[in-house]
């Protein structure tokens, strides 16, 4: 992503706020992986993530997810979630990307999120949090 690409996409978004958070996110994650964005969204399905939540979202081994985990937490809007030693999308980013997501491919979140679900079940009160 060139500068000009940059400038158009935030002059795009200045009027709408979940517009230019997604184009910061796009922005923070271009250097970065090319496919890192899409990454994030997937990340911000769940209300925390750790290597294991994100090798099941997206159907990959613990190596590759590690990687992708090692990518995400250099970006600004990527948090740690000590209370689960995890880590978070930011709440403004995951509200963004989640709005996106259902608005360009609904089935496919839903998706994510039964996988998410499933992955949290069990009797622990936050698992049981997580997957409500």
């Amino acid at each position: 992503m060139d500068i000009e690409q940059i400038l158009q996409q935030l002059q795009q978004a200045q009027n709408d706020p979940q517009a230019l958070t997604l184009a910061t996110a796009q922005i923070a994650c271009a250097p970065l992986h090319p496919e890192l964005f899409d990454i994030l969204q997937v990340a911000a399905i769940p209300h925390w993530f750790d290597a294991g939540l994100l090798a099941n979202l997206l159907q990959i081994d613990s190596d590759q997810a590690n990687n992708w985990l090692q990518l995400l937490i250099q970006l600004p809007m990527v948090e740690s979630y000590a209370s689960r030693s995890a880590w978070n999308v930011h709440e403004t980013t995951r509200r963004a990307a989640r709005a996106s997501l259902a608005a360009k491919n609904l089935e496919h979140l839903r998706n994510l999120s039964a996988l998410c679900a499933d992955y949290v079940s069990g009797p622990e009160d936050f698992r049981q949090v997580e997957r409500i």
